[in-house]
């Protein structure tokens, strides 16, 4: 079940990729694909916590900038 969501979920993405005549798949397409496939508060729930998910990976690989200061004292 999960397989068959995340295929219609990447094909419906990749479909609307390919109507905006872009070569990169970019987060927005994903989110349109789902607010396309799941019902109503599932895709806001669904686009919610990915775009969480999202914001926490990119995040995580931030420079620490507080101890680059603090060792430069």
């Amino acid at each position: 079940m999960i397989n068959n969501i995340f295929e219609r979920i990447s094909t419906e993405a990749y479909n609307i990729m390919y109507l905006r005549n872009r070569r990169t798949l970019t987060p927005e397409d994903i989110q349109k694909a789902v607010y396309l496939l799941l019902p109503g508060k599932l895709a806001k729930y669904a686009v919610a916590f990915g775009s969480e998910a999202v914001h926490r990976y990119v995040n995580s690989y931030a420079p620490c900038t507080s101890l680059i200061k603090s060792r430069g004292k």
